[in-house]
């Protein structure tokens, strides 16, 4: 009976052996240029062209603001005939993730304003977003995790 464990021991033994080895590689040495925990690295604010569509049904000569997570103004632009819009902001890493709101404007099918705001958002820096303005992403905007630090 002993000569059965003998090999389920001694595999146990090499797997525990060998997950610790790998665990210990991924631990790093020395310095890093990583900054330490809650210090943000310094940015330059960068380019990021946003577009999408405004629906509560089409709606046109909406106001789009785009700000900051923390509510500062980047860029207001208005919905065009299409119920389109398309900005360019300059933010950095530490202004994301970027609130997008319409205003006003007239909804085609209706034809009278929308009965609230829409909001989306952009999560991260890209070189150009689609941030779409409906009343699904109005909700999921309200019953998110607030973005203001």
């Amino acid at each position: 009976m002993s000569r059965n464990h003998t090999p389920r021991l001694f595999r146990r033994s090499l797997s525990l052996f060998l997950a610790c080895a790998v665990l210990a590689g991924c631990l790093s040495e020395g310095t890093t240029d990583e900054p330490a925990l809650g210090v943000k690295p310094p940015s330059e604010p960068t380019s990021q062209r946003i577009s999408g569509s405004v629906g509560d049904g089409p709606v046109t000569n909406a106001e789009v603001r785009v700000t900051t997570r923390s509510g500062q103004l980047l860029s207001v632009t208005t919905s065009t005939l299409l119920a389109d819009y398309d900005t360019e902001v300059a933010a950095d890493a530490a202004d994301y993730p970027l609130s997008v709101i319409a205003t006003g404007g007239t909804d085609l099918v209706t034809m009278t304003a929308p009965d609230f705001d829409l909001r989306s958002a952009v999560r991260s820096l890209d070189d150009a977003s689609i941030a779409n303005l409906n009343p699904f992403t109005t909700v999921a905007m309200e019953l998110g995790p607030s973005s203001t630090a």
